[in-house]
């Protein structure tokens, strides 16, 4: 038996899909694991180690381990009778039923299974329609006690079922071992009554399955590769499969490898005991060149290497939060011979731990606030003026009038206004808000805009007085930004304001001079900037009313009549003495 599973390791390995397409599922006894399953770990195991389980009567930890965490000891009986085969070949079901994968096959301990040409056969078959593939070990065989005929594929070759037809017997699967000991019939025999009798559902035959019944003495060694599974009798196997020699390979793994996990990739190196002429590829990735060590160049060099990277050859990373870090994994074959996997090659199963580092750096930082931006704005100064306007806002100036005449007054925020007769005798006209004291001499003011004020009033006079003054103190306000509004007085029976603000105010007093009160800043008036009357205007005033004129304007007004009729008397008086001169 050793022989054939040597040789068979001659088998090039062709890697298809997924390996979830296929299930396999292996039924052993105690005393076939240390001499069949050692052999099968050894050799076609490495084919589909993550999808191959180990059904037996006893538990084996090493075996476990072997496997891959799936050898499954079973509460059956140990022996390989009918009871105990039945026991296992039940959970055998259950274990194809859990794992529901596209093809679920069934094989001895004493098989050798080629597991590239078991997919490559099972792919020419729709797995969701029901398949029952094997290979008939008898003719039909009768059932009792019901006397009815079915057909069997001989579990001793290897027996493999349909998703569909899976599906299809799930309602017999728990109780196949009732079943078996009603009929008392093997377990191959039973499941062949379910799926043929019960399901009808025929025997895909396929010569390439062969159990022990078969001499491999009919089967050409050039033909060997096709094969599906292979068993047979001691003496046929050694007969007919006598190709040690020429396979045995004097090498191996020195000790552990040596794994390297660099920035970006993992490096794997191994010391072999004799120059490697085999390649180191990633399980699953042979045909990727990135992925696999290149050929030997026969020098003789006793080590070989492999260098992954994170985003090559289907690298595994997963996240771990404690400890806090990533972990990259991947699995690497050595294979000693080039073409082939031996027994003497090995899986290793790679995993690099990068931690997360957590490091807190302090350093001191001075920040400082720019150095203050000086910005200066000049506010223009406004002119103020005090008029007395004649007919209205838009009228002439008036320097003379008579006592009840109808003039406007105009100023810029007028807030104080007295009025004097010139020796002292001062009434005043407007309090310090700017209302009016005397509503006949004058009213409260009109605001005709932001920089005008003014009122309609009737001329008066100081009794005996010829001319009157007017001293005025004007608070100028300014307008904050985002107030667009003056603030008015709110003075008894006030006339109609047209705007009002809540702006703050800061008062500028005006009095022959502009004072700033809160800055105690002095601003006058440049002489320019005061508009003077000629003599005319302030003497003299005529208007529809009649003819006014100062004291000083009628002193001036007689010394120029008189002035004109001397000057009229002496021309005419020295008219007629030249006359009367001319006549002698």
């Amino acid at each position: 038996m050793k022989s054939l599973f040597v040789y068979f390791l001659f088998i090039q390995i062709i890697f298809s899909a997924s390996n979830d397409d296929l299930v396999i599922t292996i039924k052993s006894t105690r005393n076939n694991h240390y001499t069949r399953l050692r052999d099968i770990a050894a050799t076609w195991l490495q084919w589909l180690p993550e999808r191959t389980y180990v059904i037996s009567d006893a538990w084996d930890k090493k075996l476990n381990e072997t496997f891959h965490g799936h050898f499954i000891a079973t509460n059956c009986t140990p022996g390989h009778f009918r009871k105990q085969l039945s026991c296992k070949m039940g959970v055998e079901l259950r274990v194809m039923m859990e794992k529901s994968a596209k093809w679920s096959c069934h094989f001895d301990d004493d098989n050798y299974v080629n597991v590239p040409r078991l997919k490559e056969i099972l792919g020419g078959f729709n797995y969701k329609e029901k398949f029952y593939i094997g290979r008939l070990s008898t003719g039909p065989i009768t059932a009792y006690p019901e006397h009815e005929t079915f057909i069997f594929a001989t579990g001793g070759a290897g027996i493999c079922l349909s998703h569909g037809l899976l599906v299809e017997m799930s309602r017999y699967i728990d109780d196949f071992e009732k079943t078996a000991n009603w009929l008392q019939l093997p377990d191959d025999v039973t499941l062949g009554y379910i799926i043929n009798y019960l399901l009808i559902v025929n025997v895909t035959e396929n010569f390439y399955f062969h159990s022990h019944f078969d001499s491999l003495m009919n089967i050409p060694i050039s033909k060997l590769k096709l094969q599906a599974s292979l068993s047979g009798m001691n003496g046929e196997i050694i007969h007919n499969v006598n190709v040690n020699a020429q396979i045995e390979i004097d090498n191996g793994v020195v000790g552990d490898p040596l794994l390297q996990c660099g920035d970006g990739h993992i490096e794997i190196r191994f010391e072999t005991r004799a120059p490697f002429r085999g390649l180191v590829f990633v399980e699953d990735r042979l045909n990727d060149p990135s992925c696999r060590s290149p050929p030997s160049d026969g020098n003789g060099i006793r080590n070989t290497s492999l260098k992954i990277a994170f985003e090559d050859c289907g690298t595994q990373r997963v996240y771990s939060q404690s400890p806090r870090g990533l972990f990259i994994s991947t699995k690497v074959l050595v294979a000693f011979h080039p073409e082939f996997l031996t027994k003497f090659d090995r899986l290793y199963y790679l995993k690099c731990f990068y931690m997360e580092m957590e490091r807190r750096l302090q350093k001191q930082i001075q920040i400082s606030m720019p150095p203050p931006t000086m910005h200066r704005a000049n506010i223009p100064m406004p002119i103020c003026r005090y008029e007395v306007l004649d007919g209205g806002p838009t009228g002439p100036p008036v320097l003379h009038t008579i006592v009840g005449q109808m003039v406007g007054k105009s100023k810029t925020f007028e807030l104080i206004s007295i009025v004097d007769d010139g020796n002292g005798d001062r009434v005043t006209l407007l309090d310090d808000r700017g209302c009016a004291r005397d509503k006949y001499l004058l009213n409260n003011l009109e605001y005709i805009n932001d920089l005008m004020a003014g009122r309609e009033a009737h001329v008066y006079k100081y009794a005996d007085r010829e001319n009157m003054y007017f001293d005025c103190e004007i608070t100028i306000s300014i307008k904050e930004p985002g107030n667009e509004l003056c603030e008015y007085p709110n003075c008894p029976n006030p006339p109609r304001r047209r705007r009002f603000s809540n702006a703050t105010s800061r008062e500028i007093t005006v009095q022959k001079s502009i004072i700033i009160n809160k800055n105690q800043t002095v601003y006058e008036i440049e002489n320019d900037m005061v508009t003077k009357a000629s003599f005319l205007k302030m003497n003299f005033n005529l208007s529809q009313f009649g003819f006014c004129a100062s004291s000083i304007g009628a002193i001036a007004f007689i010394f120029i009549n008189l002035t004109a009729i001397f000057l009229s008397t002496t021309l005419v008086f020295n008219t007629f003495a030249n006359l009367k001169s001319s006549r002698k």
